[in-house]
C-alpha cells in the first residue's frame, strides 16, 4: 500500500509546474494564432513523453479555469486564458 501511495506522489505535479505550463501554452497560442495547439504540440512544448500526461495537465488547467475547452464535432479545442 505504501508503494502505491509513493508512486502517486511521484506522478503528481505541483501547482507551480501547472502554472508554468499554462504560461508556455499562452505564449505558444499567441505565436500560432488563430490556431489552437494540438495535444502532441503541447506535450512537446511541456517536455512530457506521452499525450496522456498532456491530457492530465489540460484536465487540471480546465478544472482550475486556466484553459477553456470547446468541442467541435469529435474534436476538442483548448484555449489558454489569461489568469486574473
Amino acid at each position: 500500500m505504501a508503494i502505491i501511495e509513493s508512486e502517486k506522489k511521484m506522478r503528481t505535479i505541483d501547482e507551480r509546474t501547472h502554472l508554468d505550463r499554462h504560461q508556455k501554452m499562452l505564449k505558444f497560442q499567441r505565436k500560432i494564432k488563430p490556431f489552437t495547439p494540438t495535444i502532441r504540440e503541447l506535450a512537446k512544448l511541456w517536455g512530457v513523453n506521452t499525450t496522456s500526461s498532456a491530457h492530465r495537465t489540460i484536465r487540471y488547467l480546465v478544472n482550475c479555469g486556466y484553459v477553456i475547452e470547446r468541442r467541435i464535432g469529435d474534436e476538442h479545442k483548448y484555449y489558454a486564458v489569461e489568469a486574473e
